[in-house]
């Protein structure tokens, strides 16, 4: 159970990973004026914010975190049968 929770998180933090561009990538139309060294999608990142990519670290940490506790629960009990 352990385990698939773990894999729940890394799914989640590549959609939020992924939603973090995609919302950049959405807005960029709209970007009338930008400064030349980021370009239109820097730009439009900053503009985006970083809470997506900071919550898809929290989750994949979790899920590794759960993932590795998982696996060390399954080798104990492989251990002691």
């Amino acid at each position: 159970m352990r385990r698939a929770i773990g894999a729940i998180f890394c799914c989640i933090a590549a959609i939020l990973y992924a939603v973090n561009y995609l919302a950049a990538v959405i807005y960029m139309p709209h970007i009338g004026n930008f400064s030349t060294p980021p370009g239109r999608l820097g730009t439009a990142y900053k503009i985006v914010g970083r809470t997506p990519e900071l919550l898809a670290i929290i989750a994949l940490a979790v899920g590794i975190v759960s993932l590795v506790i998982g696996e060390l629960n399954q080798i104990r009990s492989q251990k002691k049968s």
